[in-house]
């Protein structure tokens, strides 16, 4: 038995309520159970960000291209694959509005991973489909342990850190799943409701709001209700 990414029912194969199949599921095109998830959306556009769970560190982030319409969810039908994806309206705006929100949110959240010197972006076109880009804080403190592990970078190397904590984070996911006995899908349901309760969507949307609201007065543009 399997659980259903949306609603967390035991199912075989496919939820009917949810419309899923799980051997032809594009969990990037599924807005409906993104949207927990996710602090910036402009109704504009067809950018949505949202945090990723598990994540490579405290604060790493999806930015995609989403169709919040679709009620079909399978690789095949998604209009956002890598190969055939080549429409950037608006990134310059998503990308000003997210950074400036995660940098502001997180700043003085975690003295145990120190402070974010800055964000470190990676498009992605592997294992997923769907285009994406991540963006993950670059943590004093992770970045230390980094290079005092290996003591041969001082500094540079910024790629070979990203594979670093993408292997760290994966390997504590695992440690997670296996003593509370979580399939991927349940710990990833139970981390959005982690989100929730401590409120880290809802502040981070109000950063974004804040952000918004700069972009659109230093551009001289004025706000509507679709941004």
């Amino acid at each position: 038995m399997s659980l259903c990414p949306r609603c967390g029912k035991k199912i075989d194969t496919e939820c009917n309520d949810c419309k899923i199949v799980l051997n032809d599921y594009c969990s990037l095109c599924d807005y409906k159970t993104l949207r927990r998830r996710s602090f910036y959306e402009d109704k504009s556009n067809i950018w949505i960000c949202f945090l990723a769970a598990p994540n490579h560190t405290e604060g790493h982030s999806i930015i995609a291209p989403i169709d919040k319409k679709a009620t079909k969810y399978n690789i095949g039908s998604c209009k956002f694959n890598n190969r055939r994806f080549n429409k950037f309206e608006g990134m310059e705006k998503v990308f000003f509005v997210v950074s400036q929100s995660l940098m502001d949110y997180y700043k003085n959240k975690n003295p145990e991973k120190g402070k974010i010197i800055n964000l470190l972006y990676a498009l992605c076109c592997g294992d997923e489909g769907h285009f994406h880009f991540h963006i993950i804080p670059r943590w004093s403190k992770d970045e230390k342990r980094w290079r005092e592990s290996n003591k041969i970078f001082d500094k540079g190397y910024l790629l070979s850190f990203l594979g670093f904590l993408e292997l760290e984070g994966d390997e504590n996911a695992k440690i997670e799943r296996a003593i509370n006995g979580w399939c991927q899908t349940k710990q990833r349901l139970e981390i959005t409701e982690r989100f929730e309760k401590n409120k880290i969507i809802e502040s981070l949307r109000s950063k974004v709001k804040k952000y918004k609201k700069y972009w659109y007065n230093s551009k001289s543009r004025p706000m509507t209700s679709d941004n």
